[in-house]
């Protein structure tokens, strides 16, 4: 029986690695989740199939997992007008009016990335 010498393993070792290197999908990688508590005041209005809703709640969910913060909820006036302050980066928006109720393509809301300062984001459903 012949000895196991390190030296094929190596080469072996090199070789798998060398092969599988330019797998995965490339580019940059995803860029780190924010874990920031700073917020910032968003403003704008909520338009269901073209038409202003006038009366229901947005709803802003900036979780992440470096970020555990339970959603932030803002009432919308009867112009289509809401108001919220919630944590800047990015927010997942859901909309609740009796526009959107059981239309699952409503109900899955849009994203926005909320900067420092004052934000305007009109929320348009369902996504242009």
């Amino acid at each position: 029986m012949r000895p196991v010498t390190t030296r094929p393993v190596a080469l072996l070792s090199g070789l798998a690695l060398s092969l599988t290197w330019g797998c995965g999908e490339g580019g940059d990688p995803a860029p780190a989740a924010p874990s920031t508590t700073r917020e910032a005041n968003v403003a704008g209005t909520v338009k269901v199939r073209g038409r202003l809703v006038k009366n229901g709640v947005v709803e802003f969910d900036a979780s992440n997992p470096n970020r555990h913060t339970p959603p932030r909820k803002a009432g919308i006036d009867k112009d289509g007008h809401y108001t919220i302050k919630t944590p800047i980066g990015p927010n997942h928006v859901v909309v609740y009016s009796k526009q959107t109720v059981g239309d699952s393509s409503l109900q899955s809301g849009v994203d926005v990335d909320v900067k420092d300062g004052d934000n305007t984001f009109d929320v348009v459903l369902p996504p242009p």
